[in-house]
């Protein structure tokens, strides 16, 4: 009986802290995260990801231990990748981890389970480590794979589904990648100043690729893509490639198809609850969670504060890092529509449109306002405007601050004899 009242009390708690998380969701718009995500244009994450439900949070994917670093490991070797998330709750729990193989586009893959994976379909996992912290409290898990139990025999686009072990529920879908790191491939970038109509300047990379002697048509049989801070769904295919030399593909992106080079974010950083005065105004700790009130942003043109990196180490594995109703204040340049669809995008929910990042017109502050459940660290965001099913975020970032971006490069095999995409080489650059 003690148990049962003890989870009826957490519900409650569980539903007091959401509803704080979305104190004006009486103006939002009704969608559904990911059906809405589906019908987007200019979204940052694939449209075949399925974001997490709001008890899973901090979900996190990358190489090793390196935080931060893209998920892509080679075939061969003992490079594994690091799944982590928080799961709100006060009792420990199960999941099942299944992975599936994918073309270059992300559409479903024509081999079998049994020819890239050496080992079970599905795995399980649990053993979270409790926070150390209440208010609310939540398990933190673990997951790295390949491993005896999960062993991947093909290279190429994968997706990583999370499943409740007893609803059987998918929770969470997000991509990663596997290489044959065969043939040589560098990747340099070229910045263009003032190129486009509204003066910013562009990013183009040019790529050499000398490919292994099994390729025998690479006007056919390769492809390349480009991807800008790991923005996948912003992928860039070209068509732009030169094989006259033998054994060497030179490819680039044209201008008309470069990325913004000087592509700008908001720093947030709360390592901590505590009031700078610099980020944190204020913060009510007996609230559940916190509430933590930010120091407006304020939408200026007075120059570039110094530049940051684009990747940060969120705490991810530290317990006692707490969860906070976190409120933003946004002043824009110039005034918007009182209906404007108006979201907040960054590292905290995997930069997708999520409703319960909407902001919404306080008439009386002149502000646009929003929350949202953020674990204590350091993060980089956006303010995007939705018009037309089209995500905008360029329009409300001029003089915030300029960071490094990273450029993905990838190049793929159409295998002739198996019909599926080989991934066989990845570089990375940074600028």
């Amino acid at each position: 009986m003690a148990t049962i009242r003890c989870n009826l009390f957490y519900s409650c708690i569980l539903s007091l802290f959401l509803a704080t998380c979305s104190s004006y969701d009486s103006v939002r718009e009704e969608i559904q995260n990911n059906e809405h995500a589906a019908t987007l244009t200019g979204q940052f994450m694939l449209p075949q990801q399925v974001a997490p439900p709001a008890e899973i949070q901090s979900v996190a994917l990358y190489r090793g231990s390196n935080e931060g670093a893209p998920p892509i490991i080679n075939l061969s070797g003992n490079q594994q990748l690091t799944l982590e998330f928080d799961h709100i709750s006060p009792e420990v729990r199960q999941f099942k981890l299944t992975v599936s193989h994918r073309s270059k586009n992300w559409e479903e893959s024509p081999i079998s389970p049994s020819a890239y994976l050496e080992s079970f379909f599905e795995t399980y996992f649990g053993d979270g480590r409790k926070s150390f912290v209440q208010n609310p409290t939540y398990y933190h898990y673990t997951y790295r794979f390949p491993n005896e139990r999960l062993t991947i025999t093909q290279s190429g686009n994968y997706f990583l589904s999370v499943w409740d072990y007893d609803s059987s529920e998918l929770l969470f879908r997000i991509p990663f990648f596997v290489t044959e790191n065969k043939g040589k491939l560098t990747t340099q970038i070229e910045t263009l100043f003032a190129q486009r109509d509204d003066a910013r300047s562009v990013a183009q990379p040019f790529s050499e690729y000398r490919y292994p002697r099994f390729i025998q048509q690479p006007q056919f049989d390769l492809s390349f893509m480009y991807v800008q801070n790991q923005f996948w769904g912003r992928r860039r295919e070209t068509k732009r490639f030169d094989t006259a030399t033998p054994g060497v593909v030179n490819f680039h992106l044209g201008r008309d198809d470069a990325f913004i080079a000087d592509y700008e974010f908001n720093l947030l950083e709360i390592p901590d609850f505590d009031p700078d005065g610099r980020h944190i105004i204020d913060v009510y700790s007996g609230e559940t969670p916190p509430r933590v009130i930010l120091r407006r942003d304020v939408q200026r043109f007075e120059g570039h504060p110094a530049s940051y990196p684009s990747v940060f180490k969120i705490p991810h594995d530290d317990r006692r890092a707490q969860y906070g109703s976190v409120q933003f204040f946004f002043e824009p340049a110039s005034a918007l529509p009182e209906n404007a669809q108006l979201y907040i995008v960054g590292d905290f929910n995997s930069w997708m449109i999520d409703r319960n990042y909407r902001m919404a017109f306080d008439s009386a502050d002149s502000l646009w306002k929003g929350d949202g459940l953020i674990k204590q660290g350091i993060y980089h965001y956006k303010y995007v405007l939705l018009r037309n099913n089209q995500i905008n975020d360029l329009e409300l970032d001029r003089m915030f601050t300029s960071s490094r971006s990273q450029y993905i490069t990838f190049v793929y095999f159409h295998d002739p004899q198996r019909n599926f995409d080989r991934l066989l080489q990845v570089d990375i650059t940074s600028q």
